[in-house]
């Protein structure tokens, strides 16, 4: 939540100073720093859920051919 609000705030300065600095398209800035901003998001929350996944085990889970999850031992049966 706190990157999300700090990643808006940053676009939306950006937006401001290039209105304010008279550049022909400030659109185009804003949106390209929106663009750069999702994806560092999505590589920080990527790098935050890997590390935590790493350290906890997990069971395999499978889907079964009618769409409800099933068991490990139910999926080497099927």
């Amino acid at each position: 939540m706190l990157q999300g609000t700090l990643a808006f705030v940053l676009v939306a300065a950006i937006h401001v100073m290039a209105l304010q600095s008279g550049i022909p398209v400030p659109e185009v800035l804003a949106f390209f720093s929106l663009v750069v901003v999702i994806v560092s998001l999505i590589l920080v929350k990527r790098s935050f859920s890997t590390a935590a996944a790493l350290k906890r085990q997990t069971k395999p889970a499978c889907v079964g051919s009618n769409g409800e999850f099933g068991r490990p031992l139910d999926c080497a049966s099927k």
